[in-house]
């Protein structure tokens, strides 16, 4: 008569905890379970191995999750104009297609800003020729690191200028970035 054996964790209590795991093998044929403890300690080497690693794995899965706090552009209206609504789009728009950074609307602490000046221009009889943009972009501290001037016959141009001022923001935010983070002062390996 042949006998194959299957082994079944019985878990003693509640909660579970080491000691009162118990390792028993029934035979196939209705046998008698039997302890089979020394197998036990070597079940609880690889269980506590395999806990560990599993928490080393989760905490470096929690690691790489852990992003850095998105640097912030602000759209920041310089007057009271109506055609100022035209910038705050493009604006926005530009600034989250990398996505790599945030978009606020006014001063916010932290942010770097682009101030707009918009007007409409109009010629000396009262008709429509375009409009004019003035743009400036500041860190967030407030020192200016950009500015641009730009005119154009219909209200396409608000693109244009607002994609420039994005650009602009976004370039120096990664230079200063880069600047300091390889002025950090290096680690000596001993």
């Amino acid at each position: 008569m042949s006998f194959q054996r299957h082994s079944v964790w019985v878990l003693n209590g509640f909660p579970a905890v080491w000691q009162n795991l118990a390792f028993i093998s029934v035979d196939h044929d209705g046998g008698t379970p039997y302890d089979r403890s020394a197998s036990l300690a070597k079940v609880k080497c690889l269980m506590k191995t395999l806990c560990l690693l599993t928490m080393l794995l989760a905490t470096a899965v929690a690691a790489q999750n852990s992003v850095a706090e998105k640097p912030c552009i602000s759209f920041v209206p310089e007057s009271t104009s109506p055609t100022n609504t035209y910038a705050q789009d493009p604006l926005q728009s530009a600034v989250m297609m990398s996505g790599d950074f945030q978009f606020a609307v006014g001063g916010h602490d932290g942010c770097w800003a682009v101030h707009v000046l918009s007007l409409p221009v109009t010629s000396a009889k009262g008709k429509r020729v375009g409009y004019a943009i003035s743009h400036t972009v500041t860190d967030a501290k407030g020192i200016e690191v950009g500015h641009a001037l730009t005119f154009g016959p219909n209200s396409d141009v608000f693109i244009q200028a607002m994609y420039k001022a994005a650009a602009d923001a976004i370039k120096n935010i990664r230079l200063s970035r880069s600047t300091s983070q390889s002025s950090a002062p290096a680690k000596l390996i001993r």
